[in-house]
């Protein structure tokens, strides 16, 4: 048989939205990894497709059991990545990170919500026009949780800004 991607493709979403751990480890190493096939922009653009229920029902509940296991690539997504200094991530991996945050914004778990939260707000803490681009990304998403999340992520860097530029960027 002849390898087929979109067969692949199909397979490795199929197993994340069957709360299948490994898989959705798998999916978080490789999250940030720029031009990575089965990055955050990919994961975001498939779970775009689904139903506001069958994203509760597959993607938040899988995403609640591995925040409650303490996954450690949720760990070093949620924790650390924030804490790399601005110098040692690339553009598109902040990028990349706040995209795969943003997804995890959708867990039911308010203590895990504002830590996520205040993950991403740090992350773009020094590059606050750079958050414009996640936004952008997270644009047709359907979780409104997320949204508001979002919203209140874009508030608080416009507040913390005192450059026009940042705030004209984040607001447009």
């Amino acid at each position: 048989r002849r390898f087929n991607i979109e067969n692949f493709e199909d397979l490795f979403f199929s197993k994340i939205m069957n709360k299948e751990t490994d898989y959705f480890k798998l999916f978080f190493d490789l999250a940030i990894i720029p031009n990575h096939p089965f990055g955050a922009d990919w994961l975001k653009r498939k779970l775009c497709k689904m139903s506001q229920v069958d994203l509760d029902y597959h993607w938040t509940m899988g995403v609640n059991n591995l925040l409650k296991y303490k996954s450690r690539q949720l760990e070093i997504l949620i924790d650390w990545i924030p804490t790399v200094p601005s110098d040692f991530l690339k553009d598109e991996q902040r990028r990349l990170a706040g995209i795969a945050l943003s997804l995890l914004l959708s867990t039911t778990v308010v203590r895990e919500r504002n830590k996520i939260t205040r993950a991403i707000t740090t992350l773009f803490d020094k590059s606050k026009s750079e958050f414009s681009s996640v936004l952008k990304g997270m644009k047709g998403y359907k979780d409104v949780y997320v949204y508001q999340r979002l919203i209140a992520i874009s508030s608080g860097l416009t507040m913390r800004s005192v450059d026009r530029f940042e705030i004209e960027c984040i607001s447009n």
